[in-house]
């Protein structure tokens, strides 16, 4: 580091410099980071119809919450006018910074149950994401999918979107007959091509045909990087 050294009020220019007064640089209180990629929700509901996609680590403005803070509703990007709703363990930021946000919307509490997601006591679920993506040589893309959950997926067609982080929407796909047991990764070659460098949206099961013990995490983003074969 180059440190300029001023003479003008007379003093011993081989002096040591001051120590520089950092300046404080405070985040806007109103902005939250996504820990995770997630969908945006149009209501605070997993099967609530799906309008955008919150990328890993990208900036949202916060607009309220939930009355049980299980969900948080957004805009994103921040000065856009898309708003919708998020799981709030998506986001990085403390419980307590939730709590003062206003309640826009009443959820009622849900009755006690064994089964935890309407079914047979100690029910098990499978959990599909998107482990990664790349090109092949001749430009089609490959993801790798992952079950991540505690049950199989045995033939089961799995819905895939594949958009351009922009929102322009390379495939409407459906993968399968797919078998999957728990923890258990797959290549699949899909038959999109593409063809400009960028960053890609792949997301799973956007209508929401397969039940799964997690929702929030069916959509992935990368940067892909088109003729590097």
């Amino acid at each position: 580091m180059i440190v300029a050294i001023s003479t003008l009020d007379g003093g011993d220019p081989t002096a040591a410099p001051a120590a520089a007064t950092p300046v404080a640089s405070e985040r806007d209180a109103s902005l939250v980071a996504a820990a995770l990629t997630a969908n945006i929700r149009a209501d605070p509901d997993r099967f609530a119809d799906v309008i955008a996609v919150l990328p890993d680590g990208r900036d949202a403005r916060l607009l309220g919450r939930s009355s049980d803070g299980s969900w948080i509703k957004i805009a994103y990007p921040p000065s856009s006018a898309v708003e919708g709703w998020v799981p709030a363990e998506v986001l990085l930021t403390e419980g307590a910074a939730l709590d003062t946000l206003p309640v826009l919307v009443v959820l009622a509490t849900p009755t006690p149950s064994p089964a935890g997601d309407g079914g047979p006591a100690g029910e098990s679920l499978p959990d599909l994401t998107i482990a990664g993506a790349f090109l092949l040589q001749d430009g089609r893309v490959a993801i790798g999918l992952r079950n991540i959950g505690d049950a199989p997926v045995v033939e089961v067609f799995v819905p895939l979107n594949v958009s351009k982080a922009s929102g322009d929407i390379l495939g409407v796909l459906r993968i399968g007959p797919t078998t999957l047991a728990p923890g258990e990764r797959a290549t699949v070659v899909t038959p999109v091509v593409v063809s400009e460098t960028g960053s890609y949206v792949f997301e799973l099961d956007r209508p929401d045909e397969i039940r799964e013990s997690q929702e929030f995490n069916n959509a992935f983003t990368t940067l892909l990087i088109a003729g590097g074969g």
